[in-house]
C-alpha cells in the first residue's frame, strides 16, 4: 500500500473484523446497527482515534474488514427510496441520479464505502485512510492469515495464570514491593522491641542503603501485637494501613514459624 508523503509517519496497524449483520465476530461486535452507526465506527478506527497515541499528522489507523455488506440496513421505512446518489460526468446532461435500493443491488459495498468516505476529514489523508477499509458483500474474505496471529496472542493471554489473594499473601516480596508506592509519611512506624527480629524489620521496609529513606524507629517495649503499629496521617488512609498491618503480622508469624522449624 503506497502512502506517499505519509510513509515516513506510518505505524504498524492491527486488523479488525466487523459483521454488518450485527452478529458476534472475531474482534468487534455491533448489534442492531445501521449504515450510519457502522460508518461512524469505521471512520474512527481507520483514522486511529481509538488509540491513546493518536496523532493527526500520522497514519496510525487499523485495517477494518467488513463482511456481509449485502445485509446492510437503513433506519427508516422510506430511506431506501428517499436517499439518492448523484454522479455527474461533467458533460452537458451528464447528471445521473440513483436511488439507494438500486445502488444496493448494483454494488452493496458502495453504500457503506460512500458513507465512510463522507465522514472522514476533507484533507489529503482522506484517500490514504480509505485504503484501510476492506468491504466484502458475503461472509468470506481473503484476510484470514492476518487474523491468525492476533487470535493466537489472544488465546495465550487467556491461559496466563492469575494469583489469588492467598498466593499473594504467601509471597514476602509482594509486601515489600507495595511499600515502594507509599509516600514516606504514610509508611509504618516500626517499634523495636525484644520480640522484633531482623526479618520483621526487612518486611517492614527497612534497608541498609543510606540513600533510601528509612522508616521511623521508636524505641519502645511492648507486647508482640504492638510490634508493628501504624500512624495514619489522614482519615482516608486508615483502611489501607489496617490492611497492611494485618499482612505484616501474618508474614511475621509465618517467618517465625519457619525459623522455629529450621
Amino acid at each position: 500500500m503506497s502512502l506517499g508523503f505519509y510513509s515516513r509517519h506510518y505505524v504498524v496497524p492491527s486488523w479488525r473484523l466487523f459483521d454488518a449483520t450485527g452478529k458476534v465476530t472475531i474482534l468487534c461486535l455491533f448489534q442492531d446497527i445501521s449504515v450510519g452507526k457502522l460508518a461512524s465506527g469505521l471512520s474512527r478506527y481507520i483514522q486511529g482515534k481509538h488509540k491513546p497515541n493518536y496523532d493527526p499528522t500520522m497514519i496510525n489507523g487499523d485495517f477494518c474488514v467488513v463482511v456481509n455488506a449485502r445485509y446492510l440496513q437503513f433506519r427508516g421505512e422510506n430511506k431506501w427510496y428517499d436517499k439518492r446518489y448523484f454522479y455527474h460526468s461533467r458533460y452537458p446532461g451528464g447528471l445521473k441520479i440513483t436511488q439507494a435500493w438500486k445502488m444496493m443491488q448494483k454494488d452493496p459495498c458502495y453504500v457503506l464505502r460512500r458513507a465512510v468516505y463522507g465522514m472522514l476529514p476533507k484533507n489529503k489523508k482522506r484517500q490514504y485512510n480509505m485504503n484501510f477499509l476492506k468491504i466484502y458483500p458475503g461472509p468470506y474474505h481473503p484476510h484470514q492469515h492476518q487474523f491468525k496471529s492476533i487470535d493466537h496472542l489472544k488465546r495465550e493471554n487467556e491461559k496466563l495464570p492469575r494469583l489469588t489473594e492467598k498466593d499473594k499473601k504467601s509471597i514476602p516480596n509482594y509486601i515489600i514491593k507495595d511499600r515502594k508506592f507509599l509516600r514516606h509519611r504514610f509508611r509504618p512506624f516500626v517499634d523495636v522491641t525484644n520480640n522484633t527480629t531482623d526479618s520483621q524489620k526487612a518486611l517492614a521496609g527497612s534497608t541498609s542503603d543510606p540513600n533510601v529513606k528509612q522508616p521511623k524507629v521508636v524505641q519502645k517495649t511492648t507486647e508482640y501485637d504492638d510490634a508493628f503499629r501504624f500512624s495514619p496521617r489522614r482519615p482516608h488512609t486508615i483502611d489501607v494501613m489496617r490492611k497492611q498491618q494485618h499482612l505484616l503480622r501474618d508474614a511475621a508469624k509465618k517467618r517465625e514459624e519457619l525459623d522455629k522449624t529450621a
